[in-house]
């Protein structure tokens, strides 16, 4: 008896202390800068099991959301934007019972900034063009050639000069025409030489262009889809365009090869992508050469008579916890959800299936109000009745017992049992009235019209 009171502490502390030791397992990066259309990875550690959701920001195709490292594109942003992700994560199992934490994540999207071409504004004495360079040169040649000519004789004009002094006027004026002659022949020759010049500036600078062109290289791939949500069994087109080192472009849809994350739920051919029956969110690519394009985000949603499924959650984090995981927030269980609209076909059948399942999740959350809650569990079976009894199409089957075919999935778990037995042990020795069947219909909250139509959520 002495050794009981140490007993009960060193269990109490190793409770306490191992609870503690679990929740620093779990490592989250919380704090996350990008830019639009980037590739954005969250990441986690230390844990069992992964459940990711977005709780605010402009909306985004999370690829891997059961996972520690799921990804996604940021969106493109006009200015700075704050996407705020939570993480449920089971991180130890004590006494049978999962222990669960919950993170938030803040991913800080900029704008992608816009390359402007930068423009020299600085002024430049302006160039010539060669031909007219050259004859400028030509022109100031013949300038200074002319320059060098000796000044011309007066004009002999008296009679009476002696024979010498006319022979000397002879020489000299042959003698100026020699200069003459010589300066006109050298302007010439020079103009030849510039011509040769020129024919052999322009022949080694064609050879140079010729020699020196650059070989045209794929540069990078650009690809786009049509859509980026789908329903399954639905197609889409798909885009690729090629850049080259010369900046052209060229689609090269049909001759690239794909890559995408999940085999079993796409398939691609030429240009055209169909999806199976799979709903699940992928990353696509494109490789050609060597290059792979960016990275394209698929959603692959399932909708059954207008109402989208949520997707399916990761079982353990599931079920480690008395109301499980409802991502659209429409107080059902996205199991139980997605077990509704495949179990039955009818959509009055799936409305009023709905509207039992949230009326046991309501009584779950607190068992000790049970009088209080217990009239959302006689408006689902009310409802039931009118379209089992009362409507003329009779469009639920007699002895269709929604209560009884839910119950094994609503309560799979000794946790959500235990609420159920403590909800009706609470309603134990209370005094109910009876319910005015004039008033079933009423029960329903649902809009039957907008079900039948397709048109409800």
């Amino acid at each position: 008896m002495k050794l009981l009171p140490f007993t009960l502490t060193l269990l109490l502390t190793f409770l306490f202390f191992g609870c503690n030791s679990d929740k620093e397992t779990l490592q989250v990066e919380t704090n996350i800068t990008s830019s639009s259309g980037e590739k954005v990875d969250l990441q986690a550690s230390g844990a069992q099991a992964y459940s990711w959701r977005q709780l605010s920001g402009t909306s985004v195709i999370l690829v891997g959301a059961n996972s520690a490292t799921p990804s996604f594109i940021a969106p493109d942003v006009a200015m700075q934007e704050t996407l705020v992700f939570e993480l449920e994560a089971v991180t130890a199992q004590i006494q049978e019972k999962n222990l669960t934490l919950k993170k938030q994540v803040h991913i800080t999207v900029h704008p992608k900034l816009s390359v402007e071409d930068s423009t020299d504004t600085g002024s430049t004495p302006l160039e010539m063009e060669p031909e007219q360079q050259e004859e400028a040169e030509e022109e100031n040649d013949v300038a200074e050639s002319t320059d060098t000519l000796p000044a011309p004789q007066e004009e002999v004009t008296e009679a009476s000069d002696t024979d010498m002094n006319s022979t000397s006027g002879e020489v000299e004026a042959e003698q100026v025409a020699e200069v003459v002659n010589s300066s006109s022949k050298e302007v010439e020759l020079e103009e030849q030489s510039n011509e040769t010049n020129t024919t052999t500036n322009e022949t080694n600078t064609t050879a140079e262009t010729n020699t020196t062109q650059p070989t045209v290289s794929l540069k990078s791939l650009k690809l786009t889809l049509e859509k980026n949500s789908l329903n399954v069994d639905t197609n889409t087109t798909l885009k690729v365009v090629a850049t080259y080192s010369d900046n052209s472009t060229k689609d090269v849809t049909n001759e690239v090869e794909w890559i995408y994350t999940d085999k079993l739920a796409i398939d691609i051919k030429n240009n055209i992508l169909k999806t199976f029956h799979k709903d699940t969110n992928i990353f696509i690519q494109a490789s050609l050469q060597n290059i792979t394009s960016n990275a394209v985000a698929l959603e692959i949603y399932k909708e059954i008579n207008g109402h989208r499924l949520p997707p399916e959650p990761d079982p353990i984090v599931n079920n480690s916890t008395l109301l499980g995981i409802d991502t659209n927030d429409n107080g059902v269980r996205d199991d139980v959800e997605r077990w509704v609209y495949q179990e039955y076909d009818e959509p009055i059948v799936q409305a009023v299936a709905m509207q039992n399942a949230r009326a046991f999740q309501i009584i779950l959350v607190d068992p000790s109000k049970a009088r209080e809650t217990t009239k959302f569990m006689e408006a689902r079976l009310d409802c039931q009745s009118y379209y089992m009894y009362q409507d003329e199409r009779k469009l639920i089957p007699r002895g269709t017992s929604l209560h009884k075919e839910s119950r094994p999935l609503m309560l799979n778990t000794r946790e959500r049992n235990r609420a159920y037995y403590e909800y009706n042990q609470a309603l134990s020795g209370g005094v109910y009235p009876a319910r005015d069947r004039s008033k079933y219909k009423e029960s329903c909250d649902f809009n039957e019209s907008k079900v039948i139509d397709g048109e409800w959520e």
